[in-house]
C-alpha cells in the first residue's frame, strides 16, 4: 500500500473513531513486555460493536490490522507496525445464575483471570484454572490457553 493510501485509509478510520483513534501511536505500552514501536494507527474499542466496526472498516480499506488485547505473550517489533492496531477493551461481563445451567458472557477483552475469579467468588466450577492468567478471554480462545491440565 502507498502511503498516500494508508494516509487516506486512516482518515476514514479517524472520521469514524475520532477521539479513539491515534496515528504513530506506540505500542509498547499496550503490551507485557513494554517493548516496541509505533503502529500507524492505534484505534481503541470500547465494546463488541465497536470492535466489529473497526474490523469491518480496516478490510473495507483493505489495511493490514492485528487485536490486540491485554498485550500478553506477544511482542512488538521495534520498528512498529505498518497498519492499524485495534486496541479491544470490550469488557463487559455477565452472570446468568440460572440453578440448572448457569452462564458466564464475556467480551473478548475481558481479563480472563478476573472472569474465572468472578466465577469462583459465586460457586461456579471450571475455570479455577485461569484464575493466574493475565490475557484476554479473546486471546485465550485464540490460542488455546491452557494450565494445570485444563484449558479453553
Amino acid at each position: 500500500m502507498l502511503v498516500a493510501d494508508l494516509s487516506h485509509s486512516l482518515s476514514a478510520i479517524e472520521g469514524t473513531f475520532g477521539d479513539q483513534f491515534r496515528r504513530e501511536a506506540p505500542l509498547a505500552p499496550h503490551t507485557s513486555a513494554r517493548i516496541g514501536g509505533p503502529a500507524s494507527g492505534l484505534v481503541t474499542v470500547n465494546n463488541t460493536e465497536e470492535l466489529a466496526r473497526a474490523v469491518e472498516l480496516v478490510i473495507s480499506e483493505n489495511l493490514p490490522f492485528f487485536i490486540l488485547g491485554g498485550g500478553s505473550n506477544m511482542l512488538v517489533s521495534d520498528g512498529g507496525f505498518s497498519g492499524v492496531a485495534i486496541l479491544n477493551k470490550a469488557r463487559r461481563i455477565e452472570f446468568f445464575e440460572h440453578p440448572e445451567k448457569p452462564k458466564i458472557w464475556a467480551e473478548s477483552g475481558a481479563n480472563l483471570g478476573l472472569v474465572a475469579r468472578q466465577a469462583a467468588a459465586r460457586g461456579l466450577a471450571g475455570l479455577a484454572w485461569a484464575a493466574g492468567i493475565p490475557g484476554t478471554i479473546g486471546g485465550a480462545v485464540a490460542g488455546n490457553a491452557g494450565a494445570h491440565g485444563s484449558d479453553m
